[in-house]
């Protein structure tokens, strides 16, 4: 980042320009770490600029410029944004060995093999730079140049990249150049509807984005039936899907257009038979029978579609087309679950946090197409639930009233305080793709707050007709520093036209507040 920067300066006239309009190189940081969860990327250095991306809490990012109390940075995937120095601090990075890059070596004199599976090749010497390619034992490949820990090799053709030293045998026999391999049509996955990206093979790796449907992209590597993945500069990992190589006959669903608020929507096909998981890590069985094989594990919260009962049994298909048998004693049969009476005295006793997320400087997302500032419809309908939880008997603390900003650790602060219940944090959500819509409820703790996050989606779901997108699990400070079970809401996608309209819509606010209070009350009702 800094390298352009002085190829920049070398010219004088960009240099020149950035000072002259306020903009300035930050020289006593090279990088900041991020502070706060999902913390907003802007076009401009103010909170008027439109929302680009957003990062978690202890992500690096090089330094640019510097204007006011906003740096500009640089994203993983290359992408200049900026970003308030209120949930960024400076840092130095590790520093890089002093010795300069040794000469190419001579061709024949030292090649390298790789001593592990898939090992990455990337286009400079550092584990966040791009992955360009993956190399495998008992090939070999010439090496250009060194940089410290890291080797420039020779791939096929033209391309070249780079290793880490650590991970390959380096040998200085003096034979042929090797050819590599041909590079065979790399294999893609096309993605059938919204998912998660985590980064790490697994559901209990923090998630750090997601895919919407349509989306295809090649596939890096496998392991325990998920599949890695580039994603925003970064490798990432995803439910395994059905592979495709180029060529192939199969396309991608059409986009599907967004419905504008002032038209009807298309009749829409009769809903299939769901069912949740109510506990953690549910088998997933070849056969309706306590020995039949484990074919998958499912997180506390997942939808699943019915397929046919057998007994104490039922047939289901996941969201990435997996088909088993699941205990019906194990899931909430979302069709004929009774509805949640709330009484007067429901939450007699109880003391709940309502937090409405954002607020003050930090307006945190900006809808896209009626330009909705999140922390307004945030406190609005926190403030619907505050109502609601307290008709339902509970002592019910707002962590904010007005358009003020408590930080992160006052929020948290407040929910231990005052020995609360429970802790409910209620944001709404943006994506990339504005086709993206529907509701997620986050949890950090697995346990109570899990069992919470799966009741609150299910009534919010129930309440508000909005795509269910499963509850899941979040990294959040308001979540991760709770002691309190502790949820995040997502609403719905603020980038979406029509999630954006009912966000706004005070009928809409009131049922989400609804479907949250439902949710709380049958949580506590199911013996919590």
């Amino acid at each position: 980042m800094f390298t352009r920067l002085q190829q920049l300066a070398g010219t004088g006239l960009l240099l020149a320009v950035c000072l002259a309009s306020g903009y300035a190189a930050d020289a006593a940081s090279s990088h900041v770490e991020v502070t706060g969860d999902r913390v907003n990327i802007r076009s401009g250095p103010g909170l008027t600029y439109d929302v680009i991306s957003s990062v978690n809490a202890k992500t690096t990012l090089p330094v640019v410029a510097q204007k006011n109390d906003w740096y500009q940075i640089t994203l993983p995937n290359g992408k200049t944004g900026w970003i308030t120095s209120q949930y960024a601090k400076a840092v130095t990075p590790p520093a890089k060995p002093s010795s300069p890059p040794t000469a190419p070596a001579a061709a024949g004199k030292s090649y390298i093999e790789s001593k592990v599976d898939s090992l990455n090749v990337r286009t400079a010497p550092n584990t966040t730079s791009a992955v360009i390619q993956q190399i495998n034992p008992k090939t070999n490949y010439p090496v250009l140049k060194k940089d410290g820990d890291w080797m420039q090799i020779q791939l096929s053709g033209q391309k070249t990249g780079w290793v880490a030293g650590w991970l390959v045998e380096e040998s200085k026999e003096a034979a042929a150049t090797p050819q590599p391999p041909a590079e065979q049509p790399k294999q893609t996955i096309t993605v059938l509807d919204t998912m998660d990206v985590h980064a790490g093979p697994g559901e209990t790796y923090e998630t750090i984005g997601q895919l919407s449907a349509g989306d295809t992209l090649p596939v890096l590597g496998t392991s325990n039936g998920w599949s890695k993945i580039t994603y925003d500069g970064r490798e990432g990992w995803i439910l395994k899907a059905p592979p495709q190589t180029p060529g192939s006959s199969t396309a991608p669903p059409p986009d599907i257009g967004p419905v504008a608020p002032d038209q009807p929507a298309s009749p829409s096909t009769p809903t299939a038979e769901t069912v949740r998981v109510n506990v953690d890590n549910l088998n997933l069985r070849a056969t309706p029978s306590l020995d039949g094989q484990v074919i998958a594990t499912l997180a506390n919260g997942t939808s699943l579609t019915v397929l046919a009962r057998q007994g104490d049994w039922i047939q289901v298909k996941t969201a990435d087309n997996k088909t088993g048998w699941v205990a019906n004693w194990l899931v909430d049969d979302l069709a004929n679950k009774p509805p949640v009476v709330v009484t007067a005295d429901s939450l007699k006793g109880k003391v709940i946090v309502v937090d409405a997320g954002h607020g003050g400087q930090d307006g945190g997302a900006t809808g896209s197409h009626y330009n909705t500032l999140e922390k307004e419809v945030n406190l609005q309908v926190a403030q619907l639930l505050q109502a609601k939880l307290a008709a339902a008997g509970a002592t019910v603390i707002m962590t904010r009233t007005d358009d003020s900003y408590p930080t992160l650790q006052n929020r948290v602060d407040i929910a231990k305080q005052n020995k609360a219940d429970l802790f409910v944090s209620v944001h709404h959500n943006t994506h990339p793709n504005t086709a993206t819509n529907g509701t997620i409820v986050f949890y950090y703790d697995k346990g109570k707050s899990s069992k919470l996050a799966s009741h609150v989606q299910t009534e919010l779901v129930r309440a508000t007709q909005y795509k269910d997108m499963n509850a899941r699990y979040g990294d959040y400070f308001v979540l991760r520093e709770n002691p309190v079970p502790s949820i995040l809401t997502e609403i719905n996608f603020l980038t979406n036209v029509e999630d954006e309209a009912n966000a706004r819509d005070p009928q809409h606010q009131a049922l989400a507040a609804e479907g949250i209070c439902k949710g709380i009350v049958s949580y506590f009702q199911s013996g919590q």
